[in-house]
């Protein structure tokens, strides 16, 4: 190439004398980046063999001057990644804090199971110029997620800035259930229709965090009504799915239900892990 000549601008005219013509290493250095409105800066300009054309020298100014080295032109937006920080986990949501890079408007926040490269359950975009969140919820308990975020060209995901990952936290356990009566063996045992029907909803509240689901089979109890056998036996199913701990034996109609048997029934519930 260093051979062929070629016929150059009026501009240059003078330097090349009354031919008009150079040989296209030394244009191609001269002019190559300074042309079509673009100033490229002066050192722009390489070897032959390896010179940026004009369209290359705008493409590479738009990406940090990766290739076309001193891109000195202050119309030149500079594009920089942006950052964020993970707070406020919970066992089923966090959010995540995001700091906006130069250059873009628009982000694309994205966030998947770490466990499963292919999930696209959360996946935004936000045009957003200043600091802004975005919250995730419907999460799993216990779960690792991988988040990650980046300025936005067009429809291409540019920068990005980097994934970063965190684990949700578990369910918290119900609290060990006490009688409120005196249920102790010897004594008139004495349960009141508030206290059965706090008994059942805790017995719910440790089958929700167990995973399994409200019992929904609660039957009132009036005040002066007797605990029947098959009353308590129905607590004994319910709670018998949540916990390995041997259930308190069944009870026969007619049976009397003593407090240990109550009692035993407080123990079974608290053994669930």
């Amino acid at each position: 190439m260093s051979d062929e000549l070629i016929r150059i601008p009026a501009f240059l005219a003078e330097e090349t004398g009354d031919y008009g013509i150079m040989p296209m290493c030394d244009f191609c250095a001269e002019v190559a980046c300074e042309t079509a409105d673009m100033e490229c800066g002066q050192t722009c300009g390489q070897s032959c063999g390896s010179q940026c054309t004009v369209s290359e020298c705008k493409q590479s100014c738009s990406q940090g001057c990766s290739q076309c080295g001193s891109c000195e032109s202050s119309s030149q937006t500079v594009y920089t990644a942006p950052t964020f920080t993970i707070t406020n986990i919970t066992e089923t949501g966090a959010d995540i804090n995001v700091s906006p890079g130069t250059g873009y408007t628009r982000y694309r926040v994205f966030a998947r199971l770490t466990s499963d490269p292919d999930d696209v359950s959360y996946d935004w975009t936000f045009s957003e110029t200043t600091a802004f969140t975005a919250e995730m919820d419907s999460l799993e308990p216990k779960t690792e997620y991988t988040v990650n975020v980046c300025g936005v060209i067009g429809n291409t995901s540019d920068k990005w800035a980097g994934a970063k990952t965190f684990t949700t936290g578990g369910k918290s356990r119900p609290a060990d259930w006490s009688w409120w009566s005196a249920v102790a063996a010897g004594k008139p045992i004495s349960i009141s229709a508030d206290e059965w029907k706090a008994f059942y909803d805790r017995i719910d509240a440790f089958r929700i965090y167990a995973g399994q689901g409200a019992w929904g089979l609660y039957k009132p109890v009036s005040k002066g009504t007797v605990i029947s056998a098959a009353i308590v036996n129905e607590v004994r199913a319910a709670i018998g799915p949540i916990t390995t701990a041997a259930r308190p034996k069944y009870i026969n109609p007619g049976d009397p239900i003593t407090a240990d048997y109550f009692n035993s029934l407080k123990d079974f519930l608290n053994s669930v892990p």
